[in-house]
């Protein structure tokens, strides 16, 4: 069985947004959160930033 997917997303610790490239808000999808959170947080301040993961679910309507 598959991990469970998730969202993770880069959050600036002093304004509690998202951060955003071109606009919109940068959302990796993954199986492996610990990694992307890493990928995220490279060469970034952690006083700055914070990594969200949620779960998220694929459900498709009956």
């Amino acid at each position: 069985m598959a991990a469970p997917l998730h969202a993770v997303s880069l959050i600036n610790a002093r304004t509690g947004r998202p951060h955003r490239v071109g606009g919109a808000v940068l959302i990796l999808f993954t199986r492996n959160p610990v990694e992307a959170a890493q990928d995220l947080m490279r060469n970034r301040d952690p006083d700055d930033w914070r990594v969200e993961a949620r779960a998220f679910s694929l459900r498709t309507p009956i």
